[in-house]
Parts: structure tokens; sequence; C-alpha cells
């Protein structure tokens, strides 16, 4: 799951697409140039023979706006690697004000931060 979001972060869709389960699989991923993925908190994770789930929030601005999805996963084990199956996501806005603290946890207000 880690290495899926270092690769939705860094746009690094020839992985993604090789990484998920070829019944799943769409055709092409079109690039995202406005959504500035920042976090990703794993909640929860279970193996059950060759099948597993991950529990995540994954933390992300778009226009100036932060969002988060939380999605449980499904992976499943072919040939000893993991291929994404499905997920069951829940997409959310995050209120922040400008002079909040930075929901990247800089330290920083959210106006010098992430928003700018």
């Amino acid at each position: 799951m880690r290495s899926r979001f270092c690769a939705f972060a860094l746009g690094l869709h020839d992985y993604l697409l090789g990484t998920w389960h070829p019944t799943t699989r769409p055709a092409s991923l079109e690039p995202d140039a406005q959504t500035r993925w920042k976090q990703l908190s794993i909640e929860h994770t279970g193996v059950t023979g060759e099948a597993g789930t991950v529990t995540f929030t994954a933390r992300f601005v778009v226009n100036r706006q932060w969002h988060a999805l939380h999605e449980t996963s499904r992976f499943v084990l072919l040939n000893q690697q993991w291929f994404y199956l499905d997920g069951d996501p829940r997409w959310m806005t995050l209120p922040t004000g400008r002079n909040d603290p930075c929901l990247c946890a800089s330290g920083k207000k959210a106006k010098k931060c992430c928003l700018v």
C-alpha cells in the first residue's frame, strides 16, 4: 500500500497499473496535476492465505482544499507479488482555515504551507 501511495504521489502510473490485478485494472490512468498527495496513515492490515486487506486514510490537497480518502483495499497474492484488487473508497473534504495549523503536521499555518 505504501508503494502505491508513493506512486500516486509521484505520478508513476505504469507502476500503479503494473500492481493492479488484471481483472479490475483500468485500461489507463489519467494524470491529475492538481492533486497533491500528502499523507498516508495505515490503520489496519490483514492476511488470510492469498488474500489481504489494508485499511488506510490518505490525505491530499486539490485547489487549496484538503481532502481525505478512507478505504479498505483488497489485495491478492499472485506469483509471490501482491496486486490491488479493489476497495470501498469514502471521499471527504476536510475543513481547514487559512490560519489553522497545516494538516501535514509541518507546524506552519495552512496558508504558509500546503495551501499555498
